[in-house]
């Protein structure tokens, strides 16, 4: 699902440059079939939690309340001097993950670019990630990462 996401938020829409004709280039390239079958499958795990976060607030077991929390109470109540419904949570919601994960995905590609362009750099960082994870079966953990300055500081 994040896959589907991230790649149609970096795909350009010919129907955005061109738009008189555009909409039969995203058609015949599946653009739009893809965007409509991941708005749903996004829109049905939203569904999902916001139904959970009504079923159950999470404030009778002593967890605090959360963003989406807050955000349906706001709904529900409405006399915060504006009106929420149902889309515009789920609206806020998708900003701040999207912003969230967006960002990271940008920086990873960036630092990625850059080790590329510096190969000797690159073979600097690998050798460091190699040393420490070797003998690691399953993953490296948090503490493994803290060794890798290197990494670190790309």
């Amino acid at each position: 699902m994040m896959k589907e996401l991230t790649d149609l938020l970096g795909t350009i829409a010919v129907s955005d440059v061109f738009p008189r004709l555009g909409w039969l280039v995203d058609w015949a390239t599946g653009l739009q079939a893809s965007v409509k079958r991941t708005a749903a499958k996004l829109d049905s795990i939203m569904e999902r939690t916001i139904t959970e976060h009504e079923e159950d607030p999470g404030n009778d077991d002593g967890e605090a309340p959360d963003l989406l929390d807050d955000l349906l109470l706001i709904a529900k109540d409405g006399d915060q001097g504006f009106k929420l419904d149902r889309i515009d949570v789920k609206g806020v919601i998708l900003d701040m993950f999207i912003a969230g994960t967006d960002t990271t995905y940008k920086t990873i590609e960036w630092t990625m670019a850059e080790l590329i362009k510096n190969p000797r750099e690159m073979a600097k960082v690998q050798s460091e990630v190699r040393q420490v994870a070797e003998g690691v079966h399953g993953g490296l953990l948090e503490e493994e990462l803290e060794k890798m300055s290197l990494l670190q500081a790309a």
